[in-house]
């Protein structure tokens, strides 16, 4: 997974992004790590062609599976791309994290995932 810095130096703040992209005919999940706090911004997701599937965002709690939450369903019917702007505050703290999960779109179909925090 690839994680980028974005600094927007007129504010001070920090944004990140974290960023993978799956293979053909296979689902892709990915895990955001946190090691400080952070707010979560936004999911996006973006399939090579058309498909028709739900990605599911997850929060995953550092005290446990019994404190996961899902937060959101994306559902794309025939289209490519999917995005969830966040509204209110949703605040991860050090070791919890958000799961994406995209669904494997069939005939060679990849899908790629990026997921968007704040610091605070």
């Amino acid at each position: 997974m690839e994680t980028h810095e974005v600094h927007e130096s007129l504010h001070a703040r920090r944004f990140f992004c974290y960023c993978e992209e799956g293979s053909a005919d296979t689902e892709l999940a990915v895990t955001t790590p946190t090691l400080h706090c952070e707010e979560l911004r936004s999911v996006m997701v973006a399939y090579s062609a058309s498909v028709t599937e739900d990605v599911l965002v997850t929060f995953k709690s550092h005290d446990g599976e019994a404190f996961d939450t899902m937060l959101q369903k994306i559902p794309l019917s025939a289209a490519r791309y999917g995005v969830w702007l966040v509204e209110g505050h949703i605040i991860l703290h050090p070791d919890d994290a958000i799961e994406v999960v995209a669904p494997a779109g069939g005939g060679g179909i990849t899908a790629a995932i990026s997921v968007q925090t704040e610091a605070v």
